[in-house]
């Protein structure tokens, strides 16, 4: 029932316009901190089983201009920025998976995804 988790899970620099106040990353120092935090990195990693979780086991967000879209381009550069290429690559190619099998998304968003981690 609540949903700006996505903000408080995974942050980007710039401030969300969907959920006003909710927490974003102001420099590279803040940046740096949180990416050589373990603590920081073990979160990041359960964030991302969670939400594989989520993805898997509903099929309601594989229709066309889903809001979970733009949640997933979030999670995407947040991982990228946050923790690794690596990490947002192999939550990528999960999604990208998802999608094939229904090919029910918007190639904006494809496209939005694949900017996320490059």
């Amino acid at each position: 029932e609540t949903h700006d988790y996505i903000q408080w899970l995974f942050p980007l620099r710039e401030e969300s316009n969907a959920v006003p106040g909710s927490p974003h990353i102001g420099s590279d120092e803040t940046v740096r901190i949180l990416r050589d935090d373990e603590d920081v990195q073990e979160n990041i990693v359960n964030a991302l089983v969670r939400m594989e979780r989520f993805y898997r086991d509903n099929d309601f967000w594989l229709s066309q201009n889903d809001h979970n879209h733009l949640r997933i381009t979030r999670i995407l550069k947040s991982v990228a920025l946050l923790s690794s290429k690596e990490n947002a690559r192999d939550f990528y190619d999960f999604i990208m998976r998802r999608v094939e099998a229904a090919e029910p998304v918007t190639e904006e968003s494809l496209e939005y995804w694949k900017r996320s981690i490059s």
